[in-house]
């Protein structure tokens, strides 16, 4: 299964969750340029035993990504904003044009995978809260069948419950929308 969650609440908690289920996960990331923060990064998830995956490394990471979902690993993306070098597709998100990963959604139209939207809140109470949605069938082929379209909808609809849910958490800090004309 390929997890999508969005950059809102504690990714990292989200991440020694589910290592309690699967020692197996693989996470995209792409390199700070804040060198320190990719240290305590990569030293956080080395102690959890999850397979860090840097998404500029072009296609030695997709493959190993692929290779790592035909034998039953997970993998852990990120479905909220394009970074820099990524590639996105255009898609309606809260009502506006935005441009969203395309990689979860390719990714899984290559290998066969579901999308299983998860997220991690922090509560009123300053416990965390994991929420797995339901997982989204995505049709084996191009992402840019309409075939793939209701999966990349349901994927966006996910987002958008869990950031209605608590937008204070959501670390939006870059532009995302489109401008309109």
């Amino acid at each position: 299964a390929i997890l999508v969650t969005a950059h809102i609440g504690s990714f990292e908690t989200a991440i020694a969750v589910l290592t309690s289920y699967t020692k197996n996960i693989h996470v995209v990331y792409l390199h700070d340029y804040l060198g320190t923060f990719d240290k305590i990064r990569e030293n956080v998830r080395r102690r959890l035993g999850v397979i860090d995956e840097p998404v500029d490394r072009g296609m030695e990471t997709w493959l190993r990504l692929r290779d790592a979902l035909d034998s039953g690993h997970v993998v852990l993306m990120q479905g909220d904003r394009v970074q820099e070098g990524q590639q996105g597709m255009e898609t309606l998100f809260f009502g506006r044009k935005a441009m969203v990963p395309s990689g979860p959604l390719k990714l899984a139209s290559m290998t066969g995978s579901c999308l299983v939207p998860v997220y991690c809140l922090r509560r009123a109470d300053h416990k965390f809260e994991l929420f797995l949605e339901e997982p989204i069938d995505v049709p084996v082929g191009r992402i840019d069948d309409p075939a793939t379209a209701p999966a990349q909808r349901a994927l966006i609809e996910s987002m958008e419950k869990i950031i209605r849910k608590d937008p204070s958490q959501w670390l939006a800090v870059h532009q995302m929308w489109q401008e309109t004309e």
